[in-house]
């Protein structure tokens, strides 16, 4: 069996747009840093999971809100 994890870093905005991606994000999505920053994130998330990741999104901020 073998076992691959594939993952990259990335910050985003209070929008959700990418402010930092970095490098091995070619690998994986296909797009180059410089193609990434500034655009939302939402943009590149399968539709049947869209829903989740923007309330997982907004839960996180949220959280980040009330404490700091």
């Amino acid at each position: 069996m073998f076992l691959f994890v594939v993952e990259f870093i990335s910050r985003h905005s209070a929008e959700g747009k990418f402010t930092f991606v970095d490098q091995r994000v070619g690998g994986i999505l296909g797009y180059t840093p410089s193609e990434l920053l500034g655009h939302p994130c939402y943009e590149f998330f399968h539709p049947e999971d869209l829903t989740h990741m923007r309330e997982s999104f907004e839960q996180g901020i949220s959280y980040y809100a009330l404490h700091t």
